[in-house]
């Protein structure tokens, strides 16, 4: 499962491909008379606010109906508060980057090319994780608790790497932000099945390896989608910090 990551941080320009036609679609796609996008052109709708538009079909062994139902069940409604749209279809942003899933201004984008239910809930829940750090951030990470986990994290995996005879003194392991060239390492050079099998017990998926803010995420995941246990236990920080986000989010409900 391929996210978005944080070089997708980076400004969107107008003219580019991904809200060139977004902006071409839904342009195309406005009641003229009231500027909202018509209802046979929204799919289906998430707790009543988050409109879902299909620019193209996703293949026919997806449920959407009980993808939503998996997501209302599972996550807070306030989680989406910062969502307008969910768009899914074929963007070259995403594909250019290898990617499944973006949010951006509002929105979460994501590909159609989708193998089950289950991947789609993945790359949503994903995607709020990363619109509640847009929100929340200085609550998640002013007081550097989560960081100072993953960079020791990172430190230990180091070592673990160098033991295995695996090279890392060309690459910066003490930089939480994203980094093209250590996340082409851990990629390409090292391979995420290594990885996933030299880090257990560090992070919950060597996805996680990646940023701080890919951390977050894939411990956004675990604690909605896997073992909450395993997650307090391996990575006791991060939980904690998820558990209070949905402390203070409940005060803005």
């Amino acid at each position: 499962m391929n996210i978005s990551n944080d070089n997708l941080e980076e400004t969107v320009e107008t003219d580019s491909d991904l809200k060139g036609v977004i902006v071409d679609y839904i342009g195309n796609k406005l009641n003229p008379e009231t500027g909202e996008v018509t209802v046979e052109n929204v799919v289906d709708i998430i707790f009543n606010s988050v409109d879902i538009i299909e620019k193209d079909k996703l293949p026919d062994n997806i449920n959407l109906t009980k993808i939503i139902q998996k997501i209302e069940y599972t996550l807070p409604r306030y989680m989406f508060h910062g969502i307008d749209l969910i768009y899914i279809g074929q963007f070259e942003e995403l594909n250019s980057r290898a990617v499944n899933a973006m949010y951006k201004d509002g929105a979460i984008y994501m590909t159609n090319g989708q193998s089950n239910d289950l991947d789609v809930v993945d790359d949503i829940i994903h995607e709020v994780s990363h619109s509640l750090e847009d929100k929340y951030g200085a609550e998640i990470y002013a007081d550097n608790s989560v960081e100072s986990e993953f960079l020791m994290k990172r430190r230990k995996l180091e070592l673990i790497l160098r033991s295995h005879d695996i090279e890392t003194s060309n690459y910066d392991f003490m930089r939480s932000s994203y980094d093209l060239k250590f996340d082409n390492y851990l990629h390409q050079v090292v391979g995420y099945s290594k990885l996933n099998n030299l880090s257990q017990g560090l992070f919950s998926s060597a996805y996680g390896i990646t940023s701080l803010r890919e951390y977050f995420a894939n411990g956004f995941e675990e604690f909605y989608l896997g073992d909450r246990r395993y997650l307090a236990d391996m990575c006791p920080k991060l939980y904690n910090k998820i558990n209070e986000l949905n402390a203070l989010g409940e005060q803005y409900v």
